[in-house]
């Protein structure tokens, strides 16, 4: 659902403003949903009561080192617009509030 709202986002950029801005919201929100997801492998890792947890925690902080890295070449190429990045990286919350909407299908329990 992030990545649904993200290329939305990025085509009401395209058509309201241009490639630009429609690139920089695109590349937010994958950037958002990319972190989502590696959150969702780490978390459940790091609070399981069983196993090493030092590992998964250096991998968390390798983790907003690389997405820091990341935001700092974006940023610093030419090619995408902080304004516009920030506002596809919003897609992350949206996204999750949306998806909240639209229940996942659950399995027919057996009789």
């Amino acid at each position: 659902m992030v990545l649904s709202v993200g290329v939305f986002g990025a085509i009401l950029a395209l058509i309201w403003l241009g490639w630009v801005q429609a690139l920089s919201v695109l590349l937010g929100s994958l950037v958002g949903a990319a972190n989502l997801w590696v959150i969702s492998r780490l978390i459940p890792r790091l609070m399981a009561s069983e196993g090493p947890k030092a590992t998964w925690a250096v991998l968390s902080a390798l983790k907003v080192g690389a997405l820091l890295a990341i935001i700092a070449l974006l940023v610093s190429s030419s090619f995408v617009d902080l304004l516009f990045l920030c506002i596809g990286y919003v897609s992350v919350p949206l996204g999750i509030v949306v998806g909240q909407l639209f229940p996942a299908h659950q399995a027919k329990e057996e009789r």
